[in-house]
């Protein structure tokens, strides 16, 4: 996957080849509308255009932060802009019967647009299929993952199943880390005292619900 910059404010996403999972991650953006007017998708489905004003990774954001600021972490109105993006992104990638299973900082593109920020995953190898509300494990990968559903760390076997909601507590858990620079996910509830009653509060609660069925996208 390469990011290009074909002119001032205009850029591109492209995937060296086209493949199901590529052709999947583009049409949901598309259609999700996140990336704005003017978003256009080759026909092979192999290359999104869009309009930004910059381009950076979430991973390289926070390093910034905190040379400035000393600390690592997005402020409450980036974190709510975090959650709204990647929860719309998750929403219609179920749509096409697929989502993620885990997020990773340095592939989550921030795109500036003025002075709004969006943000999408753009790893195709934490893509998943969605068969009967499941996702199903069949290769090895690593258990110390941050932000991974506790479901999913107890797996020991594979081929395993576990519930395709388990990546909106993934969300959660990114949340909590880019708020307060702290995964926190053991204690979350404490530490969400902090920004108690709040839109925020509410959402990420939601997300790291243990029952499955509770966890739903932003606008639901």
């Amino acid at each position: 996957m390469e990011i290009i910059e074909k002119g001032k404010y205009s850029y591109s996403i492209e995937f060296k080849n086209s493949n199901t999972k590529n052709q999947i991650l583009l049409k949901a953006l598309l259609q999700s509308k996140l990336l704005g007017a003017g978003t256009t998708i080759t026909p092979n489905f192999n290359k999104i255009n869009f309009n930004a004003t910059n381009i950076t990774t979430l991973e390289t954001l926070l390093e910034k932060y905190k040379k400035e600021r000393n600390i690592a972490k997005l402020n409450y109105d980036e974190t709510s802009q975090l959650l709204n993006s990647l929860s719309s992104q998750i929403h219609h990638l179920e749509n096409l019967n697929h989502t993620f299973f885990n997020f990773s900082l340095d592939k989550i593109l921030v795109i500036t647009k003025n002075s709004q920020k969006i943000f999408i995953h753009i790893n195709i190898d934490d893509l998943m299929t969605i068969e009967n509300k499941s996702i199903t494990f069949i290769t090895p990968f690593d258990l110390k993952l941050p932000f991974l559903d506790p479901e999913i760390k107890k797996l020991c076997t594979l081929p395993s199943k576990v519930n395709s909601k388990c990546i909106y507590y993934s969300l959660g858990c990114l949340g909590l880390y880019c708020l307060f620079s702290d995964f926190g996910e053991n204690d979350h509830e404490r530490k969400l005292e902090q920004i108690k009653y709040t839109k925020l509060y509410w959402e990420i609660l939601r997300y790291m619900d243990k029952d499955f069925e509770n966890r739903k996208p932003n606008f639901f």
